[in-house]
């Protein structure tokens, strides 16, 4: 499958931190389809935390999906309507639709795996993803994150991938590692340098 990257606008003004789940159900609301996409995935809006568990979006900023270019039409349908986002309200404007590009170094700010919440076994169980991709890549774990999913707490971890080939950048940046792509997890986007300590 050829996959793209549909780019909507948005406007607004705050968001909560944790909204990967709330993003995603206002998504299925309008589109129920979204629920038999197993292939689409769905980026945190990007933005600057302003106080306890609210963010200010950034001037401008995008809502990021990745999705089979077959599938492109039904999304498109997102197009000048408003989110309601656990009451923050956003608008969508008309996307652009991009090509997925390569990168040396790929980062995605959460990566969950189920029942892996020790950094050791996480780092791990993430080889064992990259191994079965065919990926040569060694995963460099980053802080510790908190992820809300209904009334659940899901652990997740920043992760950082380096020196990949471009046939290796583009199949992470295509399938993501770890689950729950659709709430904004093991979304990776490139990264020219890094931008947070690493653990040891």
């Amino acid at each position: 499958m050829n996959h793209l990257e549909l780019r909507f606008p948005v406007a607004g003004s705050t968001l909560p931190i944790d909204h990967g789940y709330a993003l995603y159900g206002a998504i299925s609301r309008l589109i129920p389809l979204v629920h038999q996409m197993p292939a689409l995935a769905i980026d945190s809006i990007k933005g600057r935390p302003i106080g306890p568990g609210i963010l200010a979006l950034s001037t401008p900023t995008t809502l990021n999906l990745r999705l089979p270019e077959e599938s492109l039409p039904f999304l498109q349908a997102l197009a000048e309507r408003s989110l309601d986002i656990d009451g923050h309200l956003i608008q969508l404007a008309v996307p652009h639709v991009a090509s997925l590009a390569p990168a040396h170094t790929l980062y995605s700010p959460r990566v969950t795996i189920k029942g892996h919440t020790n950094p050791t076994v996480f780092q791990d169980a993430l080889r064992r993803q990259l191994d079965r991709l065919a990926v040569d890549a060694e995963p460099i774990i980053g802080h510790r994150r908190i992820i809300r999913i209904s009334n659940h707490q899901i652990v997740g971890f920043e992760v950082r991938l380096e020196n990949l080939a471009e046939d290796s950048s583009l199949i992470l940046q295509e399938v993501g590692l770890g689950g729950r792509h659709k709430m904004g997890c093991g979304f990776f986007n490139p990264l020219p340098k890094p931008v947070w300590p690493c653990q040891s």
